[in-house]
């Protein structure tokens, strides 16, 4: 059964043990899915992480003018191969490299009375690196094309957290956060937050809202749980405290021009 009090725990101990955090989103993103991509993001970079937000194709023109769109690459920030070798001080006389097509030598040549081996080299990467990936609104990561297939290997040593809404999703992350029910990934997305009680500023209640309203077609589709989540949001964005949902769904549309296209009836 769907638990998003337990997997809001998880994801915020997650987020408080992570180093840097890539985001994701499938090629071709929704004004939804990019929206909810930029909000966690902005949670993840407030939470002092270095962040990589990626999907794998240029946004769509609705998507480029939400706030911070220009954040989004179409590929990973490539990392450089380090191979460091052991040595005494002086002992090395020249390095040279040979370049043989399908294979690249690096010759490293001592001084004459010493002696190397390959005990002594080892590996590292230099770049921006990340140890928790969060993929938004996508079923399956054969949607990511290329950028799962060059990660996969990293992926499988580390957390995935996967949130979405569709019912095809394939379940492939360390926590699985899907609500079939829900209309956006933007509300699932900020119910998640919401129930961690991670700090949700200004900008990201706005991002999240604005998500919310284009899966829903201005709120013409909502359903109850939209419209109690986007009050709550409402409430961070305004900062009005202590209206019932009742109060803020009259209200908001007066405070936000057409943030609500229409009320339901209560």
């Amino acid at each position: 059964m769907f638990n998003i009090e337990n997997a809001a725990i998880q994801i915020k101990d997650l987020l408080t043990r992570a180093t840097g955090v890539l985001i994701i989103t499938r090629a071709d993103p929704s004004v939804d899915g990019a929206a909810a991509s930029l909000a966690l993001a902005a949670v993840s970079a407030g939470m002092g992480h270095p962040v990589i937000l990626v999907t794998p194709s240029e946004l769509s023109e609705q998507v480029k003018v939400l706030p911070g769109a220009g954040k989004f690459a179409t590929s990973l920030p490539a990392r450089s191969l380090v191979i460091s070798l052991a040595h005494k001080p002086g002992s090395i006389d020249k390095v040279s490299y040979q370049d043989g097509g399908d294979k690249f030598n690096m010759v490293v040549t001592p001084r004459a009375g010493q002696l190397l081996n390959p005990d002594q080299v080892s590996f590292s990467s230099l770049g921006e690196s990340y140890d928790l990936v969060i993929v938004v609104g996508t079923p399956d990561q054969a949607l990511l094309g290329s950028i799962y297939e060059s990660e996969k290997d990293h992926w499988s040593e580390i957390p995935v957290i996967n949130i979405d809404r569709h019912g095809a999703n394939t379940q492939y992350g360390k926590i699985n956060l899907i609500d079939h029910e829900a209309a956006s990934v933007s509300e699932v997305t900020a119910r998640a937050l919401l129930a961690s009680k991670i700090n949700i500023t200004p900008e990201v209640a706005r991002l999240l809202l604005t998500g919310i309203k284009d899966a829903t077609n201005s709120y013409e589709q909502a359903g109850p749980s939209d419209f109690e989540t986007a009050g709550k949001l409402s409430q961070i964005t305004s900062g009005v405290k202590g209206e019932s949902t009742e109060e803020r769904l009259v209200n908001e549309p007066f405070r936000r021009g057409e943030q609500f296209k229409s009320a339901p009836a209560i």
